[in-house]
């Protein structure tokens, strides 16, 4: 029970921090211009909270969880590096970590591309 509320407290903040830059627009897009780089702006906005700016697993809303957040910096993914892998769990989530919840539905294929792309770039792929 405690597990089940500690992981619903940390999904409500990840939602409130998500919702409080919903109204906040960068000047590309207030120009109509394409963000300079798409993937950068949806980990952001999702994925930040726990994966940490960088990418090292430190995000404020990762610090409590079990099992840690990926650093994608010097941890194996544990699905596969390749663009597909990462882009089928961001999708899908990962069963083998309920805090990796799945993003289909939330985000669309090409925000998908766009954040896997991203996340391969900050574990030194591509």
């Amino acid at each position: 029970m405690k597990k089940m509320i500690k992981l619903l407290a940390i999904a409500i903040m990840a939602l409130a921090m998500n919702f409080c830059g919903e109204g906040k627009k960068d000047s590309a897009e207030d120009a109509g211009a394409e963000p300079e780089n798409p993937g950068k702006v949806v980990y952001e906005q999702y994925c930040l909270t726990c994966h940490g700016i960088s990418g090292e697993g430190d995000g404020p809303g990762g610090k409590s969880l079990n099992p840690k957040p990926r650093n994608f910096k010097s941890e194996q993914f544990k699905f596969g590096d390749s663009l597909e892998a990462v882009m089928n769990t961001v999708t899908n989530g990962s069963p083998k970590a309920p805090t990796m919840v799945p993003f289909k539905g939330t985000l669309t294929p090409e925000q998908i591309k766009a954040v896997s792309e991203h996340v391969r770039t900050l574990a030194g792929k591509q």
